[in-house]
């Protein structure tokens, strides 16, 4: 008994393992890197995270997008954004909080379109389509976000380019990693299941 409850262990590890290679080597070599060739009819999607972390620090992931976005909007390369990301409770508004630094660094409120039902990366990425009628556009974030995202949106027929946003150190989230190989395997999976965004909505026009 105990040989075979070791050996199905043993079985289900290996499978795991090459589940995460597997999915990991997908985005990898899906995920195509157009050229920028910026044009400012094409909008930006800021992708959402926590701007404090637990610890009461500044989350850097979220610094360093806004950074990009506002450098971006500074060099005249970019006219509008759209922020998506979790906003699950009054306390926790990912988009807002966004939102209200990219008008502290002097972007207009009209330039700003939230996305409030961003739970999820294929939420904001197909969100894009489905509301704010975009199939081309940019993708800000970390490359090891940027990169799961590109592979969502191509795979859905959108022809998004990525802008990466500085990274941060190793050390600063050592569980991001293993986070993010887990996270690959959602996506492919939600990619060959067609999964939809959770919540639809009327369109919203960005002029």
């Amino acid at each position: 008994m105990l040989k075979k409850t070791i050996f199905s262990l043993m079985l289900i590890l290996v499978f795991g393992v090459f589940t995460v290679f597997f999915c990991n080597k997908i985005i990898e070599e899906n995920a195509k890197i157009y050229p920028l060739g910026f044009k400012n009819t094409e909008v930006p999607l800021v992708l959402g995270t926590a701007k404090i972390l637990e610890n009461g620090k500044v989350n850097l992931f979220f610094k360093y997008r806004i950074q990009k976005a506002v450098e971006l909007y500074d060099s005249g390369k970019i006219k509008f954004f759209v922020v998506s990301g979790d906003n699950g409770s009054k306390e926790y508004d990912e988009p807002r909080l966004m939102k209200n630094e990219l008008i502290k660094a002097g972007i207009p409120a009209t330039r700003i379109f939230c996305d409030y039902a961003g739970f999820s990366t294929i939420d904001s990425v197909l969100r894009m389509k489905l509301i704010f009628q975009q199939t081309t556009f940019y993708i800000i974030s970390q490359k090891f976000h940027v990169d799961r995202a590109l592979y969502i949106a191509q795979r859905n027929g959108l022809k998004a380019k990525g802008i990466f946003a500085n990274d941060v150190p190793d050390c600063y989230s050592p569980y991001l990693k293993y986070r993010e190989q887990l996270a690959r395997v959602k996506a492919v999976f939600e990619v060959l299941t067609s999964k939809s965004p959770y919540y639809a909505g009327k369109p919203i026009k960005i002029n």
